[in-house]
């Protein structure tokens, strides 16, 4: 990574670049080395929705539509989030503006 971090930070120097070529970010992440097997991620799986669960019936009442949102939001599992209250307060804001304000949901 250090050989490949330091020619991205060549390229991300460049003065040459058109302003439609410039790509907008250059951060890159790396795709782990091992993948855990099917009954290593259910069991990461199930811990984390026990903690959650935890988490959401404890003193801390995270809301469980924001815990979806981290674990779920993105269109595939996530198995590491981060709590963060400013971007709760974003999200919740966003939520109530399409919303119009009503959290409720007809079942």
């Amino acid at each position: 990574q250090p050989a490949i971090q330091w020619l991205v930070d060549l390229l991300e120097a460049q003065s040459d670049w058109r302003d439609t070529d410039k790509p907008e970010t250059f951060d890159w992440t790396w795709p782990a080395l091992d993948q855990p097997t099917e009954a290593e991620w259910a069991t990461v799986k199930k811990t984390n929705a026990e903690v959650d669960q935890i988490y959401m019936l404890a003193n801390a009442g995270i809301d469980p539509e924001y815990l979806y949102y981290l674990r779920f939001g993105q269109g595939e599992y996530r198995a590491e989030i981060n709590y963060d209250q400013a971007a709760y307060l974003e999200w919740l804001a966003d939520r109530e503006a399409l919303t119009g304000g009503d959290t409720q949901t007809d079942t």
